[in-house]
């Protein structure tokens, strides 16, 4: 059953009414394209060292260029990275780069495309992709998949930044089989305060997402994706009235107005639903 507070509801709606900010930006990682780099083309290279490469990693990972081995190229462009555990019992694979000037406090999630390369071990199904910031897991992934070399995107759980610096880390495990993956076109993209879903607006279905979790105003533990937007792991009214005073609430990226509007009165519209499933 859904619970709701309809006057602390109509509170928020005031508050939309009155407040209105837009924050934008984004942090960068370097040779996200792993295009910057000394492998000949149709040829790949275990630990490149290269000063243009930026990315540092164990022994088994490498990049790879144009068709090969590893592929027939990269997501965009001819060069991508791989991550290799072939053979290597008790050492996994993982490459790492340091990011730099993001707002501590601000949410954050990972966008990179993926592909599972087929060995000759008999492929690498079940192959395990973690991915950390500063040693905390915003991911694991462990989709099964027969591999075939295929480009897929991939979004990470959201994750807060703890200050200016933050070090990111994608491995794979030790296997006794081929279990490869392949990286290409990395970025990391700001969240909306109040885009629980992280596709890039805060509308209607983020609302939904969140009261549907069940967490709203209760004592348990709350993630991003369950309405906690103020960073204290609970969801609650001050994370609406957060999430309202950006003055983004059903605005597009691409016109972020301060202005409330139609968003305010589709706002209205989800409280009165709200309110009547009490």
């Amino acid at each position: 059953m859904l619970r709701t507070n309809c006057a602390s509801w109509l509170g928020l709606i005031s508050v939309v009414l009155l407040v209105g900010v837009s924050t934008t930006g984004a942090q960068e990682f370097r040779n996200a394209g792993f295009e910057d780099s000394i492998v000949p083309t149709g040829s790949f290279l275990y630990r490149p060292t290269s000063p243009q490469v930026i990315w540092t990693g164990t022994d088994n990972w490498g990049l790879a260029n144009g068709p090969g081995p590893w592929g027939s190229g990269g997501h965009t462009g001819q060069q991508h990275a791989f991550l290799q555990t072939y053979n290597s019992p008790g050492m996994g694979s993982s490459i790492s780069q340091a990011v730099g000037d993001f707002d501590p406090g601000s949410a954050y999630v990972i966008d990179y495309w993926m592909a599972r390369r087929n060995g000759n071990s008999g492929g690498n199904d079940g192959t395990l992709l973690t991915v950390k910031v500063n040693n905390s897991e915003v991911i694991v992934d462990n989709e099964l998949s027969a591999g075939d070399g295929i480009w897929l995107p991939y979004t990470s759980r959201a994750f807060r930044a703890s200050g200016e610096f933050q070090v990111f880390t994608f491995s794979v495990p030790s296997s006794n089989r081929d279990r490869t993956l392949l990286l290409d076109d990395l970025s990391i993209r700001l969240l909306q305060v109040g885009d629980a879903n992280r596709d890039g607006a805060f509308d209607s279905s983020d609302l939904a997402a969140v009261f549907a979790v069940g967490k709203y105003n209760l004592d348990v533990d709350a993630g991003w994706s369950d309405g906690d937007w103020n960073g204290d792991n609970r969801f609650g009214t001050a994370d609406l009235i957060v999430a309202m005073q950006t003055g983004q609430y059903e605005k597009s990226q691409a016109t972020q107005v301060p202005e409330p509007s139609g968003g305010v009165l589709s706002l209205l519209g989800f409280v009165v639903v709200c309110c009547r499933r009490r």
